[in-house]
């Protein structure tokens, strides 16, 4: 079975926890180990062949040009303290996370496996 291996990106202290908590026990998940610079681009270049960068705050207009070229990498940007997510696919495409009123681990969990490409 192949793992989706997820980054974590600009999170927050609160999230990184929620976000280990919830994903750890997932068999089809992977947490890559903490990188020492949290900075998304920095992120997708160390790691060229994750699955799923999960970045603690929306992505900039000019972060879009330069992610919709990261071969098989998505992202999941959560935003407004943890109550918003998005999902970006290779479009790059904005796509709401959960009901519009919150977004649970779970829901964060889905949409990061949702979000994951297989191994090439």
């Amino acid at each position: 079975m192949s793992r989706t291996r997820v980054v974590l990106a600009e999170v927050s202290p609160i999230l990184d926890r929620i976000l280990k908590d919830a994903l750890e026990g997932q068999d089809d998940i992977e947490i890559v180990p903490d990188l020492p610079d949290k900075s998304f681009l920095a992120s997708v270049l160390a790691y060229p062949h994750s699955y799923v960068v999960v970045l603690g705050r929306d992505l900039e207009e000019d972060e879009k040009n330069l992610w919709s070229g990261a071969s098989g990498v998505s992202v999941v940007a959560v935003t407004n303290g943890g109550r918003a997510a998005f999902r970006y696919q290779l479009r790059p495409e904005r796509a709401p996370i959960g009901d519009g009123k919150g977004v649970s681990s779970q829901a964060l969990v889905d949409a990061i496996r949702g979000s994951a490409r297989p191994a090439i």
